[in-house]
């Protein structure tokens, strides 16, 4: 339905500030119910006595009602007990000698609920009202289809991280096995008389692929709550930020033929407070995604400064190779979402640096 222009343009300067007012108090918020209060309250006093709210919900349904004087009030609970279908235009009435007016809210030309309107009997509707309602009315039914929309959004948000916890929970169950069962071979492998390298090898592949597919299921968890507007949860103590990387870097180095690390880290400790775990799972993700960036046998470096700042002292860890033309749209996506993320909630930042001869992710974090 379009209001007709011609009428429009002869709205006053009130009216047309109502129309403004209610347009900023629709887009104030995406929430269905307060939505729907919001649309019942705008119209009164200033266009009806009372204004009652029904939604199509299989059925019409009354979900909101606001009136102006005890009066309105009967009168409104009376349109609860008459209420029937949508109309496919605006529909006048009368309860108990007052003018009623019934407008349909559409949304891609599909009805979606109806307002109703009770008239002032000192104010009866004319043309000029009948536009500004249908005005308020347009602007009704284009908040409550986005409210819904996203309302739709967020359940399937959360379908989907009850989807990706089934699943992640159903998958890591067989991968502690498959890592229980490398552990005891290799332990068992080492004892023989003659040390097979060759097995002892394969099953700590077996083993490093079993921990990086654990990595990827715990970042799909994360994403999947970040998806829904949640934020993670972080365990914060006081930490050794240099005695972390150190250790994420000893348990990453990799056979040999494939991407060595090298760590470069003058300084002794970096203090702050962190989750280190999660810290941990964040480095990993970028250790990741360099070695799938590089060359086979190409080394990794990882860089670790103090940097004294304005706003105080960072640590300034740097990851990356001597591959500056090295594609990382082939790294684990979701693990650098998820590693934003965890280096963000900490305070700092995580940014892409690219030179002749290098490609580096750049992590800063807050020092104490």
């Amino acid at each position: 339905m379009h209001t007709n222009e011609a009428i429009v343009a002869q709205f006053d300067a009130r009216q047309l500030a109502f129309l403004a007012q209610a347009s900023q108090s629709l887009a104030a918020s995406l929430d269905v119910e307060q939505t729907v209060a919001t649309m019942a309250r705008l119209p009164v006093p200033f266009l009806a006595n009372a204004c009652a709210i029904d939604l199509i919900e299989g059925e019409l349904v009354r979900r909101a009602a606001v009136h102006a004087t005890p009066e309105a009030e009967h009168l409104a609970r009376l349109l609860r007990l008459t209420s029937g279908s949508v109309p496919a235009t605006p529909a006048w009435g009368i309860t108990q000698g007052a003018a009623t007016l019934t407008l349909p809210l559409h949304a891609h030309g599909t009805a979606i609920a109806a307002v109703t309107l009770v008239a002032s009997p000192e104010r009866p509707y004319a043309s000029q009202e009948l536009a500004l309602a249908q005005s308020l009315a347009e602007r009704c039914a284009a908040a409550l289809h986005n409210a819904r929309l996203y309302h739709q959004a967020q359940e399937l948000a959360v379908a989907r991280g009850q989807l990706f916890d089934i699943i992640a929970h159903d998958l890591k169950n067989p991968l502690t096995v498959v890592l229980g069962t490398v552990q005891l071979l290799t332990r068992r492998t080492q004892r023989l008389a003659e040390l097979d390298e060759t097995l002892v090898q394969r099953l700590g592949q077996i083993g490093t692929s079993a921990e990086e597919m654990r990595a990827i299921l715990d970042d799909l968890l994360d994403l999947s709550r970040l998806s829904a507007g949640q934020t993670l949860e972080l365990t914060r103590s006081p930490a050794d930020l240099a005695a972390v990387v150190r250790r994420v870097v000893a348990e990453h180095q990799p056979p040999r033929g494939r991407h060595p690390i090298t760590l470069d880290a003058p300084m002794r400790e970096l203090s702050g407070v962190f989750d280190t775990l999660r810290i941990e799972r964040a480095l990993t993700s970028l250790l990741a995604g360099a070695a799938h960036a590089s060359v086979e046998g190409q080394e990794i470096v990882v860089r670790i400064r103090r940097d004294e700042q304005e706003n105080g002292s960072w640590a300034r860890i740097a990851v990356g190779d001597g591959n500056a033309q090295g594609d990382r749209n082939h790294a684990n996506n979701v693990g650098l979402l998820v590693a934003r993320q965890i280096i963000e909630q900490h305070g700092g930042r995580l940014d892409a640096w690219r030179a002749e001869q290098e490609a580096m992710h750049v992590v800063e974090l807050p020092l104490v």
